[in-house]
């Protein structure tokens, strides 16, 4: 017997990675703990605020994600979003923004942020206990896609100087990501 395809997300939708969760753009998930918390084409506010497999933000548009339960894998995906806030109140492992437009992270303090990977962003902000910080895009032409791939930045809190940092991204054999920094050590 075949499997059931699923449909493609309506918009405003909310689903676990087959399942709906909800229709309206307030949303809070109680995802099942094997699950993916997947909103698409959301705006307004969403919440996590129990153990999911994954969280991801897709095609939203003027929305506020507020976490507040770490996803399992420690994976959060921001895809294709235009003017997101997420608000992350504890620590994530990954955090990747890739092809997104004036988004913003924010952590409450320094001890809940980890590691943020970004690739074709234009105007990412980073904010820790309120200081705000750009991140660079690097791109020129933000419709020219030639040059997307060799421009990812890996940003993460350095306690030394009590600050974020971002560095370039330098693809190894098999994806594995190293700086610049982390070859040389």
């Amino acid at each position: 017997m075949p499997v059931e395809q699923p449909t493609a997300p309506e918009k405003g939708e909310v689903r676990t990675l087959f399942e709906r969760f909800a229709k309206n753009s307030e949303s809070t998930t109680r995802a099942p703990l094997k699950q993916v918390a997947y909103f698409s084409k959301c705006s307004g506010p969403i919440s996590v605020n129990e153990k999911c497999l994954k969280i991801v933000l897709d095609a939203c548009s003027d929305c506020t994600l507020t976490v507040d339960a770490a996803p399992i894998t420690g994976c959060l995906e921001i895809v294709r979003c235009d003017g997101a806030t997420v608000v992350v109140n504890v620590p994530v492992a990954t955090i990747t923004v890739d092809m997104s437009t004036r988004c913003r992270l924010v952590f409450p303090s320094a001890d809940v942020v980890r590691s943020v990977v970004s690739n074709q962003c234009q105007q990412l902000e980073v904010s820790v206990a309120g200081a705000v910080t750009a991140l660079p895009t690097d791109l020129s032409n933000f419709n020219d896609r030639s040059d997307w791939e060799k421009k990812q930045h890996l940003t993460s809190w350095d306690d030394g100087s009590q600050s974020i940092v971002t560095t370039e991204v330098i693809r190894e054999g098999a994806g594995y990501l190293a700086t610049q920094q982390s070859k040389s050590d």
